[in-house]
């Protein structure tokens, strides 16, 4: 299991009390709504169970995975410092690969865009968020566009 949208909500007044240097990555889960429409919401609930496992499989050791709601993930770090992040991307990567071998029907892909406030010491949590979503969003867009 991973944590709800009430529980990363409290997480993020905690990291905006703490002094160390937090970050978050954003998920969105691709084709969720295609899934539920085509193959039906059992298709579905498994895709987001499939990737909620990932992300704890990858992240749960350094940091908090949270489903935010529908097709969106985050995962936040109370403290980044001493964390590769390019080393769990890497991981993240594998273990899609690996799930996706093991699910019958549906496919995971994400759009994945990583924010913190070790360059804007000022950053809350709530700018921190919407930085990563903003690239999450591009990171979506540049695949779409791929796709054509």
């Amino acid at each position: 299991e991973i944590s709800n949208r009430r529980r990363c909500e409290k997480e993020f007044e905690k990291m905006d009390m703490s002094d160390k240097t937090y970050g978050m990555i954003c998920f969105d889960l691709n084709n969720l709504k295609k899934a539920n429409d085509i193959l039906g919401h059992e298709k579905g609930d498994l895709l987001i169970r499939s990737f909620a496992e990932v992300l704890n499989e990858t992240y749960g050791e350094v940091g908090i995975p949270c489903r935010m709601g529908g097709d969106e993930f985050i995962v936040l770090f109370p403290d980044v410092t001493g964390i590769n992040l390019r080393e769990l991307y890497d991981r993240l990567k594998e273990n899609i690969i690996r799930k996706n071998s093991e699910i019958e029907g549906v496919r995971i892909t994400t759009a994945i865009g990583y924010s913190d406030n070790s360059v804007h010491k000022e950053w809350k949590s709530a700018d921190i968020y919407r930085d990563a979503d903003r690239k999450m969003y591009n990171n979506k867009m540049a695949m779409k566009a791929q796709r054509v």
